[in-house]
C-alpha cells in the first residue's frame, strides 16, 4: 500500500529540493544517495517494526513502541533546533563565501550541554519513567538515555552535513540509522526480548552519528573556511530562531509521536497493547512524515541559499513542486489506507493488530496535512519567520491533545481523528501565512537579505 506510493514519490521530492544549483559546480552533490537514504530509512523502519511486533506480540511490543516514540519526541524537540540552527547558519555563510567555523564551535558546545542536562534529568526521574512508560523495565529506560545521547551527536552531524549540502553523507546517515536498527533486531526470531529490541533502537542513534564521519569524502564537512572572514557568531544572536524552532519541534513531535505516549499515560487495562496498536497504525500510514526528515534536511539549507542569492523565483518554485509531489501521493495514501489498510496491518504485524479502515484513512489524511505544513514551515524558517511557524505548530499540537483527551471510545479512533483535525488545521494556517507573506512582498518589493545574522 503506502510503501509503493512512497518509493515512487519520495525520490522525486528529495531530488528536486536537493538539486538547487551551486554557484561553482552547478548542482548539489549526492541527490541520488539522499533519495536512496530517505526511502531506505522508511522501509527499514517498516521492517524493524514488523519484526518486533511479530516476534514480541502486541502486549510486549507496546513498551518498545513507546520507547521509540519517547526517544523521537525528546531527541527531535531538543536536538532538531540545534540541527536547523547549524544547518541554516552554515548554508548562509557558505553561500556568501564566509568562514563557517565560528558557527560550528558554539553550536557544538550547546549540543553537548543540552545532552548532559537532559541525561541528568532523565536519571533523576528514572523511577517515574520506568514505571509510567515502560511497565517497570529498567533496561528500556537505560536505552532511552543511550539513545538520547546518540541522537544528540547525530543531529549535530546532520546540521553540519545539511549546511554543507553534502547530501550523500546525509543519505548514508539515514541508511546507517535504519540498517543497524534492523540488523540488531533480527535475532528476535530466536530470542524474543524487549531488552534486545530496545538496544537496537539505541544503537541506531549512535551509528547514524558515526557513519558520515568515516566516509572517504568527509572533507565536505571539514572544509569550512571561506574566502571571506565571517563575523563572529554568537548563540545569543540565534537564540530567537533556536527558541522558536524548539517550540516548533515540540509541536511537531507531539503530533507525530505523541499518540502512543498519551495512550500509555492514560493507563487502564491493556494500555500497553493499545499503545502498540496505535504506534503500529501510525507508523504504517505516516511513513511520508517519517521520511520527510530527508526532504527537510535538503529543503532548509537550499531555500536559505536561494534567499541569500536573491533567487525568489527558484524559492517559490521549489516550494510549489515539493508541496505538489507530497500532496499527490498523500491522496493516494488515503485511498490505499481505506482500501487495504487493515489487511496490510495484519500482514506486516501479525495477529492481534486489528484496525478499522476509517481510522487508517484518517491517519493518512492527517499525514498529508502534516507534509504540506512541514514543507511550508521550512519556507517560513528560511525567511526567518520562526516565531510565526512556532505559534502554528504549538497551536496544532494543542488542538491534537485537546481533541484526544476530549474524545471517548477506542484509543486508535481518538488518536486518528485528533491527528487528522490538527494537521489539516496546521496546513491551512501555514497556507494563510504564505499568502500574507506574498501579499507583503508585493507591497514592499525591495526588501533584501541584510546579513547572515540579521532578520529579514
Amino acid at each position: 500500500m503506502s510503501s509503493a506510493v512512497l518509493i515512487d514519490a519520495a525520490p522525486e521530492a528529495v531530488a528536486d529540493v536537493a538539486a538547487v544549483p551551486e554557484a561553482t559546480t552547478g548542482r548539489a552533490p549526492g541527490a541520488v544517495l539522499m533519495s536512496a537514504g530517505t526511502v531506505g530509512s522508511g522501509l527499514l523502519a517498516y521492517a524493524f517494526n514488523a519484526v518486533a511486533a511479530r516476534t514480541l506480540g502486541p502486549d510486549a511490543y507496546g513498551p518498545i513502541a513507546v520507547l521509540w516514540a519517547a526517544m523521537c519526541l525528546v531527541a527531535v524537540v531538543l536536538f532538531r533546533p540545534i540541527e536547523q540552527t547549524l544547518s541554516r547558519a552554515v548554508a548562509e555563510r557558505t553561500a556568501m563565501g564566509q568562514d563557517a567555523r565560528p558557527v560550528v564551535r558554539p553550536v557544538a558546545v550547546l549540543a553537548l550541554v543540552t545532552t548532559l542536562i537532559t541525561l541528568t534529568a532523565c536519571a533523576l526521574a528514572w523511577g517515574a519513567i520506568t514505571d509510567r512508560l515502560f511497565d517497570g523495565q529498567d533496561m528500556l529506560t537505560a536505552m532511552l538515555l543511550v539513545g538520547i545521547a546518540g541522537y544528540g551527536a547525530s543531529y549535530f552531524v546532520r546540521g553540519l552535513v545539511g549546511g554543507r549540502r553534502w547530501y550523500s553523507g546525509y543519505g548514508v546517515l539515514l541508511l546507517a540509522d535504519g540498517g543497524v536498527r534492523l540488523a540488531l533486531v533480527l535475532p528476535l526470531y530466536v530470542w524474543a526480548s524487549t531488552s534486545l529490541a530496545s538496544a537496537a533502537l539505541a544503537a541506531a542513534a549512535i551509528s547514524g552519528a558515526v557513519a558520515p564521519l568515516v566516509l572517504r569524502d568527509r572533507t565536505s564537512i571539514t572544509r569550512l573556511a571561506g574566502t571571506v572572514a565571517g563575523a563572529p557568531f554568537r548563540l545569543r544572536s540565534a537564540a530567537g530562531f533556536a527558541a522558536s524552532t524548539t517550540v516548533l519541534a515540540a509541536g511537531d513531535q507531539i503530533l507525530v509521536s505523541g499518540g502512543p505516549v498519551l495512550v500509555m499515560l492514560h493507563g487502564g487495562p491493556h494500555a500497553s497493547k493499545a499503545a502498540g496498536i496505535v504506534f503500529a497504525a501510525t507508523m504504517l500510514v505516516r511513513a511520508p512524515a517519517y521520511l520527510f526528515q530527508g526532504v527537510a534536511a535538503a529543503l532548509l539549507p537550499n531555500l536559505t541559499t536561494m534567499l541569500a542569492q536573491d533567487d525568489e523565483h527558484g524559492f517559490r518554485r521549489a516550494i510549489a513542486r515539493t508541496v505538489a509531489v507530497l500532496a499527490a501521493f498523500s491522496g493516494l495514501l488515503v485511498l490505499g489506507a481505506f482500501a487495504a489498510g487493515p489487511k496490510v496491518m495484519n500482514i506486516l504485524y501479525g495477529n492481534g493488530f486489528d484496525t478499522g479502515r476509517t481510522e487508517l484513512a484518517l491517519l493518512g489524511a492527517g499525514a498529508g496535512g502534516y507534509l504540506v505544513a512541514a514543507t511550508l514551515s521550512q519556507a517560513a524558517l528560511a525567511r526567518d519567520e520562526a516565531v510565526g511557524a512556532a505559534a502554528i505548530w504549538a497551536g496544532s499540537a494543542a488542538v491534537f491533545v485537546a481533541f484526544e483527551l476530549a474524545l471517548s471510545g477506542d484509543a486508535l479512533m481518538r488518536v486518528s481523528l485528533a491527528f487528522c483535525v490538527a494537521t489539516l488545521c496546521n496546513a491551512a494556517a501555514f497556507w494563510a501565512l504564505s499568502l500574507v507573506r506574498r501579499s507583503g512582498a508585493r507591497s514592499a518589493p525591495n526588501l533584501r537579505l541584510a546579513s547572515p545574522d540579521a532578520g529579514r
